[in-house]
C-alpha cells in the first residue's frame, strides 16, 4: 500500500512571531545567515543521524547526538586561541589512541608467532602479551615451562593404573591333573 504525500506549508502551523519573518514572497521565510559553529553542528548531527559519525553500535543515536551539541556549544564559547588548544589537544588525543591500537595489533601478531613457534595454542595470545616484543617472549618462555610441566603430570597421572601381577600365571599343577579336575566338573 503506498501513500502520497502532500506538500504542506510548516508556517501554516508557525506562532505569530514567525509569521513576522515572513519576507512577503509565496509566504517563505527570510533566509538567516547561520553561523560556522551552527552549521558544524549541523553537519555533525547529520552524520550522526545517518550512523556514518563517530558513534558506536553500542551507543544511542541521541546521546551522540547530545554529545555533539555539547561539544559545539563548548567550541562556540572559546576564544579562537582557546580553540585551536583545544583542537590540538583533541587531535594528538586521536593519534595517540590510534597509536595503541597499532601497537597493540603488532603486540598481539607478535604474541601469535612466538606461541606457534614454540608449538603452543594461539589462544593464549592475551595471556603472554607483554608491553613489548622482549617481554612477550619472556613470558612466551614462562608460560611454554609450565605448560609442559602440566601436561606431563597429567600424561603420568592419567598412565597410572594398576601394576600386572608378576608370575608366569601357573598355578603349579600339572596339566593332567588340571584335565581331569575339569572332566570331573563336567560329570
Amino acid at each position: 500500500m503506498r501513500r502520497s504525500r502532500l506538500p504542506m506549508n510548516v508556517q501554516f502551523f508557525a506562532d505569530a512571531a514567525g509569521a513576522a519573518e515572513m519576507d512577503g514572497k509565496n509566504g517563505e521565510p527570510e533566509k538567516e545567515k547561520v553561523s560556522e559553529d551552527e552549521q558544524g553542528v549541523a553537519e555533525q548531527t547529520e552524520k550522526a543521524g545517518d550512523g556514518t559519525g563517530s558513534g558506536g553500535e553500542g551507543h544511542d543515536k541521541k546521546e551522540d547526538i547530545a554529545a555533539l551539541v555539547q561539544e559545539e556549544i563548548k567550541k562556540a564559547s572559546m576564544n579562537p586561541e582557546e580553540k585551536a588548544a583545544y583542537e590540538k589537544q583533541k587531535k594528538e588525543k586521536e593519534l595517540a589512541d590510534r597509536e595503541d591500537a597499532i601497537s597493540l595489533r603488532e603486540r598481539q601478531a607478535d604474541a601469535k608467532e612466538l606461541l606457534t613457534d614454540n608449538g603452543l595454542p594461539v589462544e593464549f595470545r592475551d595471556m603472554v602479551m607483554g608491553k613489548d616484543k622482549e617481554e612477550t617472549q619472556k613470558n612466551v618462555r614462562s608460560f611454554k615451562e609450565k605448560f609442559d610441566a602440566a601436561v606431563q603430570a597429567q600424561v603420568e597421572q592419567r598412565l597410572k593404573g594398576k601394576t600386572p601381577v608378576s608370575g608366569t600365571g601357573y598355578t603349579g599343577s600339572s596339566e593332567r591333573q588340571t584335565l581331569q579336575t575339569q572332566v570331573e566338573s563336567y560329570l
